[in-house]
């Protein structure tokens, strides 16, 4: 049998990245978890689209990442269908993006008030977007952005409608080469329809200054002060009995069981002994501790002993 060959590992072709690109990711990530879970942000644009559409809606933060212009461009199609933001004062653009078949979907419920018909998706999927329902859109657009303006946030401040575009000619226009930019994706379910994806795209550096996301390590600071500050019962096992379903049924009040195995033995006129502090937490049931009991006065002392991984003594 031939010795193994052992090769050095070619660390070279690992891609590199600065503590400025991990801080980025970091950031990004930290930005994700708050937008998922505690932002107000997604469920708000859910409230108002429900309102605007009268339609049942569900709005969720499927992806945010930071992305190249040229990755951008080539994630657009001629299909693609985007709405071209500013925020002002400060005169930053930004691109809505998403599928032209979901925007003559969103005519359609707008202009009929209810959903088209299924078996005309495929149809509708390769029907240029018209004039007429670029103003529909538009009309969307405006309300719903004056609707989150109103609300008490300042994510929505300042964002203004500009225009609606097709394809992706017109990107080098919006932003440059060098632009870092950050990308928002967002599943949107209408009734019984598939999601479909939105995507919000603007520049990195205005992303801190536009929206109250938090600050580094905030989330993960305040979950673990509110895990340290919870009550975990725990209790104290000092042996075991087994019983047939028909002794459980003959147990009353004042029955004496007795126990199969139990290591609590008498030290001066007292019990004492080894015995198991379990979590009762269904969640924690298989952790807990190995204690030495001592009468102490009055009370009992139990002594730590070692750490349970797997309960497996008494039960």
């Amino acid at each position: 049998m031939s010795e193994p060959v052992v090769q050095d590992f070619p660390f070279e072709r690992c891609p590199q990245y600065s503590s400025d690109q991990i801080d980025l990711v970091t950031k990004l990530t930290q930005s994700l978890n708050f937008l998922s879970n505690q932002s107000q942000v997604i469920p708000q644009v859910q409230k108002h689209l429900i309102g605007l559409l009268k339609q049942p809606i569900e709005v969720q933060v499927q992806d945010l990442k930071s992305i190249a212009f040229d990755d951008f461009s080539d994630e657009l199609t001629k299909t693609s269908v985007s709405l071209i933001l500013q925020k002002q004062p400060e005169s930053v653009p930004a691109l809505l993006t998403f599928d032209s078949l979901l925007a003559k979907i969103l005519v359609k419920i707008v202009v009929s008030q209810k959903l088209p018909d299924m078996n005309k998706h495929a149809e509708l999927s390769v029907q240029p977007v018209t004039y007429l329902e670029y103003g529909v859109l538009e009309y969307v657009f405006v309300r719903l952005m004056c609707a989150l303006q109103n609300e008490e946030s300042k994510n929505f401040s300042g964002w203004l409608y500009n225009e609606v575009k097709t394809g992706k000619s017109f990107l080098g226009g919006i932003f440059s080469h060098q632009d870092e930019l950050v990308s928002l994706k967002l599943s949107l379910k209408i009734d019984q329809l598939k999601p479909f994806y939105i995507q919000i795209v603007l520049p990195l550096k205005i992303v801190t200054k536009c929206f109250e996301w938090p600050q580094a390590q905030s989330i993960p600071s305040e979950r673990l002060k509110q895990f340290r500050s919870e009550l975990l019962p725990v209790q104290l096992q000092v042996g075991q009995v087994t019983l047939t379903p028909s002794d459980i049924n003959q147990l009353d009040v004042g029955d004496i069981l007795l126990l199969d195995q139990c290591e609590l033995s008498k030290k001066n006129q007292s019990w004492a002994g080894p015995a198991q502090v379990v979590f009762t937490d269904k969640n924690l049931q298989n952790y807990g501790y190995d204690v030495e009991l001592e009468p102490h006065s009055e009370e009992w002392k139990g002594k730590v002993v070692s750490s349970l991984s797997v309960r497996n003594k008494y039960e």
